[in-house]
């Protein structure tokens, strides 16, 4: 998708809006022993995976604001291929690899402990990020970057969030039960 109009827009900021709620319905939800539990081993805990979440949309609301987004990793080569063949396949199944690594900028370090305040931050800088990209998303220059696939259009950038969240949810404890 490369523009949309307001009906896909629309379309796509519900599906970011409820994926978020899903998100912290089920966070909120965990036994309280789950909250500092990482989800398998070599895994972040939820408090963890929250507080990265926080983070990416801080990231992707600064971006908004100045211009300033991720800085791009690898080499031009390894982003092309990475675009052109990885991208696809991610935004057809919506699904992230397996093992991906997130960029040192939404790495998890000071969490937030207390549960209901993390979560309130969440959808706190969710819902600002949503406003943000709804707020650019008719100026033809608006871009939101990725460390490894470059620059998405607002209507792409919030799908792949979306895309992200929806991977996360995936790694909480009740998504298996």
């Amino acid at each position: 998708m490369t523009n949309a109009n307001d009906s896909q827009w629309n379309a796509l900021v519900a599906t970011h809006s409820e994926s978020l709620s899903r998100y912290i319905d089920i966070a909120a939800n965990l036994d309280e022993s789950a909250w500092n539990h990482p989800v398998g081993e070599g895994k972040w805990s939820p408090m963890e995976i929250t507080e990265h979440l926080r983070a990416a949309y801080e990231v992707l609301i600064r971006e908004q604001d100045t211009g300033v987004g991720l800085r791009p990793r690898g080499g031009i080569f390894l982003r092309t291929f990475l675009r052109l063949f990885a991208l696809p396949y991610i935004m057809r199944n919506r699904r992230l690899p397996a093992g991906a690594k997130s960029p040192s900028e939404i790495r998890p370090d000071e969490c937030i402990e207390d549960r209901a305040e993390a979560l309130r931050q969440l959808r706190d800088f969710g819902e600002r990020f949503e406003a943000k990209l709804t707020a650019k998303m008719v100026d033809p220059q608006a871009k939101m970057t990725h460390h490894l696939f470059g620059d998405f259009t607002p209507a792409k950038g919030l799908e792949f969030v979306t895309i992200h969240l929806e991977n996360h949810t995936r790694q909480l404890p009740a998504e298996h039960e």
